[in-house]
């Protein structure tokens, strides 16, 4: 399993945000701005979504969406699709036991469906392998990867692809049995 977030675009910030006249104040992260209806939708650090006029904020909060927004839109364009890899195999045997070690990795995809050319683009990645250990249960076996990739350039209207690193997943199996 694998998590993925585009750094550049997701800027997961809180801000905190005052209404028109400042009497009132609350943080949240900019989520979407709608230009043809001039609405703001932001996410509270509760989670609650939250969407208004952006002429109810302040002018320095509406400077901030305004100054982000073709950043948001370009955003709702670029599609990430990711699919695992498996490397070969290497089994090494021991007088009690083999050890199997498989690299896996995922193929990340990135289309940019705007016409835009997106330049400068961090990808945050994290990786989970679990696996059974032999006794029938998930979750006995946990790696872990973390990384990032950058990405210098993705056409408008192309896709681009890179590989993340290889997570190394070994699989210890006692020779024998029981008689």
């Amino acid at each position: 399993m694998g998590v993925f977030s585009i750094g550049s675009l997701a800027q997961a910030e809180l801000r905190k945000f005052s209404n028109s006249d400042g009497s009132k104040h609350f943080e949240a992260e900019l989520i979407r701005y709608l230009p043809e209806q001039k609405i703001v939708q932001v996410r509270r650090d509760s989670g609650k979504l939250s969407r208004f006029k952006l002429s109810h904020l302040s002018d320095d909060d509406q400077k901030y969406i305004l100054k982000r927004a073709p950043l948001l839109r370009v955003a709702k364009d670029l599609k990430l699709s990711a699919s695992p890899v498996i490397g070969k195999k290497e089994v090494v045997n021991a007088s009690t036991s083999k050890t199997t070690t498989t690299p896996k990795s995922y193929r990340v995809t990135l289309e940019n469906t705007s016409g835009l050319n997106l330049e400068d683009l961090k990808v945050d990645y994290e990786l989970h392998w679990v696996r059974d250990n032999g006794t029938g249960r998930r979750g006995e076996e946990k790696q872990v990867a973390r990384g990032s990739a950058l990405v210098s350039h993705v056409m408008a209207r192309k896709e681009m692809s890179f590989n993340t690193d290889a997570v190394k997943i070994q699989y210890k199996e006692p020779f024998g049995g029981s008689g």
